[in-house]
């Protein structure tokens, strides 16, 4: 077997199910028949049986719909379909020092669904845990996204202690080596991939972790900070994966 472009990276196998979503978050619309599914899990040593199997149990799941015999995005991948098209850009404003906290309103945590829900919330808006309750990040990212939360916590945005070191915060925050360790694996395995099935992998990896990029200022990002690589090495390798997927899917 071909060594893979991934292969430093411990990419999991793809299951039948994250084939057929993924090709359907890679497709804009997002809507597909059957056949080009199957055709697509086939190219991953998936059997049509168990395409369909895991079409219908996306389909139960609320993964996905069915309508006029095409497969859509359900509401949910098509929030994340959403917040992977803007990965590909930098929506950082300027930073005036200030620091964004969001605290949890008594009484949400002690239902852990609806505690785990506005943890991923808190999460995919780039909110870092401080402590239980608090969630905190650099304002520079406005807070346009977070009006929907306050019917469970409360926002702050507020001037720094005198004394606070924002490099050891953001530190606190994430774990920053890990997420540039893991970037720099990406962008040396993003050009090296030869076909689809090489490629798609290393593209949902890279998605994912672009997700989950701290989007820091510049004077908080340690030096060599890779963020701004992969984000360009990623909108460079995307439309040719786009291309192949699609003239895949038309064949």
């Amino acid at each position: 077997m071909m060594p893979s472009a991934g292969d430093g990276l411990d990419l999991p196998p793809l299951g039948v199910r994250s084939v057929v979503l993924s090709t359907l978050l890679g497709c804009n619309p997002p809507r597909l028949r059957a056949a080009k599914l199957i055709a697509m899990a086939g190219l991953f040593g998936f059997s049509p049986a168990e395409a369909e199997s895991a079409l219908a149990a996306a389909v139960d799941a609320g993964d996905v719909t069915l309508e006029n015999d095409r497969y859509r995005l359900g509401t949910r991948l098509a929030r994340r379909q959403r917040r992977q098209e803007q990965t590909r850009t930098d929506p950082r404003l300027p930073w005036n020092g200030r620091w964004a906290m969001i605290v949890v309103d008594a009484g949400v945590e002690d239902s852990s669904d609806t505690a785990g829900e506005l943890r991923r919330e808190l999460l995919g808006l780039q909110f870092g845990c401080w402590r239980e309750g608090v969630w905190l990040r650099p304002d520079n990212l406005g807070l346009r996204h977070v009006p929907a939360l306050r019917r469970r916590a409360t926002t702050w945005v507020a001037d720094a202690p005198n004394d606070l070191d924002g490099r050891s915060v953001v530190a606190r925050l994430w774990d920053l080596d890990a997420w540039a360790g893991r970037a720099d694996l990406l962008l040396e395995a993003l050009p090296g991939a030869l076909d689809l099935a090489d490629r798609l992998p290393i593209a949902i990896a890279t998605m994912a972790h672009l997700t989950n990029d701290p989007l820091l200022p510049d004077g908080l990002s340690p030096k060599g900070w890779p963020s701004a690589s992969l984000r360009k090495e990623f909108a460079r390798c995307a439309p040719e994966l786009e291309t192949e997927l699609a003239q895949f899917l038309r064949g």
